[in-house]
């Protein structure tokens, strides 16, 4: 194995994260609320449209990620069923589910607060009608570039396995959709269905 090989690539995801991360820093608050209104409008009309169990996962807003809160409470308000990731030794993730105010503890593992709540494996994926899945890239074959910690890439593994997976569409800014090639995608690297921006839903499953 070429053990030099194996740094340079990570060396080098490592300083596209950084670069990612330091531009969605610099996004404007009133882009960043702007982007995210009309990305939420688009995810809504298509929970709406399609949501058989009315049940979707997503990412509570931490630091510069995209705002959703606002989002969450509205889908809330309308019935659906939210579950939201939790982290777990080993790199691993599960999911409880969120509400508006539902108390939060620190998690033992990030250093992120988390809801607290029965812990829900993969399998629950069964019952929700799309993952909302974080990321700091998305390219237009689907491959995804997240925080460089794989708990995604381990729990979308099992997902899939499911008789019948939910769709996985990521939430991204405008400018982080981008070309293939942009930034390398391995084998265990999980793709996504499609991604929800400003713009719309764009999908990779067709």
């Amino acid at each position: 194995m070429d053990t030099s090989a194996t740094f340079s690539s990570d060396q080098h995801k490592h300083e596209l994260r950084l670069a990612a991360r330091a531009a969605r820093k610099n996004l404007t608050a009133p882009v960043r609320e702007s982007q995210m209104q009309a990305t939420s409008a688009h995810i809504a009309e298509w929970l709406r449209a399609n949501a058989e169990f009315k049940a979707f996962t997503a990412v509570l807003p931490y630091s510069s990620e995209p705002p959703l809160l606002p989002f969450l409470q509205e889908m809330h308000a309308e019935g659906f069923r939210i579950l939201v990731p939790v982290t777990e030794p080993d790199r691993r993730m599960s999911f409880v589910e969120w509400t508006p105010g539902v108390a939060m503890e620190r998690s033992p593992v990030a250093p992120i607060d988390e809801p607290v709540g029965e812990r829900l494996d993969f399998t629950e994926m069964g019952r929700v009608d799309v993952m909302l899945i974080p990321a700091q890239l998305i390219d237009t074959s689907g491959g995804r570039m997240g925080q460089g910690g794989g708990y995604y890439d381990r729990f979308l593994e099992k997902v899939r396995s499911l008789p019948s997976p939910p769709k996985l569409y990521a939430v991204v800014f405008d400018h982080e959709l981008v070309a293939p090639g942009m930034f390398p995608v391995e084998a265990f690297d999980q793709r996504v269905d499609g991604v929800f921006t400003s713009a719309g839903l764009t999908r990779f499953d067709r």
